[in-house]
């Protein structure tokens, strides 16, 4: 079985994209660096609509989502898009392969 993986879109004003830009990289920081379970996120701006995000999270299992969602920094995250964020998509999958290259 693959690891549990999440890609998302949030939309916001474009107005606001600095302040969601700026939660949502601190979410994605702060869930390296301090969840055992979150493998990967990887925070990427429309080119033609700054006001649109795209985030592709990998955790090892579904409960290693469930925990990240339990983080005050995702709490704090949360805030910030409930105020903000017009439109949102989310996919639940399951990652089967990765090709990553080191950076």
């Amino acid at each position: 079985m693959g690891n549990f993986s999440l890609v998302a879109m949030l939309s916001v004003k474009p107005e606001n994209a600095d302040a969601m830009r700026k939660a949502l990289e601190e979410d994605a920081r702060l869930s390296v660096a301090n969840e055992p379970g979150c493998l990967q996120f990887d925070l990427s701006v429309h080119n033609d609509a700054p006001g649109t995000f795209v985030l592709y999270e990998v955790y090892t299992d579904a409960d290693a989502f469930k925990a990240h969602q339990a983080m005050p920094h995702y709490a704090a995250f949360r805030k910030v898009a409930d105020a903000l964020v017009i439109d949102r998509k989310a996919h639940f999958m399951e990652r089967l392969v990765t090709g990553q290259k080191p950076v």
